[in-house]
């Protein structure tokens, strides 16, 4: 993707305030996600080896770290423009 079809694409995002609350309902569904995927594949790992814990607490920081990445990634761009935009 170009530079200037991200470009459009943010602006487009900015104009239709839905587009852009069902984005944000996006990046919360992955949050979700990415935790509660990780808590219960630590659950399982869990069950499976009788190990205590670890492997949940393992699968929640394993969640945590990928939601928080994820929405870097997708929240920056947008982040990054506005900031551009104020600039000028």
């Amino acid at each position: 993707m170009t530079r200037d079809t991200k470009n459009d694409i943010i602006i487009w995002l900015r104009k239709d305030k839905r587009l852009a609350a069902f984005r944000l309902l996006g990046v919360g569904f992955f949050i979700g996600f990415c935790i509660l995927g990780g808590v219960l594949g630590g659950v399982w790992l869990d069950g499976r080896f009788g190990a205590g814990p670890v492997f949940t607490l393992v699968g929640l920081l394993l969640g945590l770290v990928l939601a928080s990445g994820g929405v870097y990634r997708m929240l920056i761009p947008l982040l990054r423009n506005r900031d551009d935009e104020e600039e000028k």
